[in-house]
């Protein structure tokens, strides 16, 4: 899964060097890439103890739907951090929505405004993020990532 995940990244990511030239190739590398990934622990709400981490939830057991064409999501999970990533790879403008399942119980759902930003330099577009939702639960943030409370 992370070879996939690694040659994913490589494959979407363009890259151009710092004189704008999108043709050159090693200067000093920018990536151009139209994603952002939402990042969040499952955090007991009594114990405060990350429950993958714990073994109470397995990977087989988060189910993340995107409510925008109900397509199911594949999840990366970090196994240092126990951090559960959802890439989103976005071409327009659009609000994003996902419900989140544990163990085949709706446990919250998340909401985002994405917004793709053209500009004429090496970059043809990028990606703006604001409005992030996450309704049904209790969370908060630490370091860039969501820590949300499960009962």
């Amino acid at each position: 899964m992370k070879k996939f995940f690694l040659l994913f990244t490589i494959i979407i990511l363009q890259s151009c060097n710092s004189n704008g030239d999108c043709n050159d190739t090693f200067d000093a590398v920018i990536y151009c890439p139209n994603s952002f990934n939402f990042s969040f622990k499952l955090i007991d709400k009594n114990s405060n103890e990350n429950l993958i981490q714990n073994n109470t939830i397995s990977k087989d057991d988060i189910n993340i739907i995107r409510e925008n064409d109900n397509t199911a999501i594949d999840t990366f999970i970090d196994t240092t951090t126990y951090t559960l990533y959802i890439e989103n790879f976005i071409s327009k403008s659009e609000i994003l929505k996902y419900a989140v399942k544990l163990s085949d119980v709706d446990s919250f759902h998340i909401s985002a405004n994405a917004k793709v930003i053209n500009s004429d330099g090496c970059c043809p577009s990028t990606v703006e993020i604001n409005d992030i939702k996450i309704e049904n639960t209790d969370f908060e943030i630490k370091n860039n990532t969501y820590n949300i409370f499960v009962e």
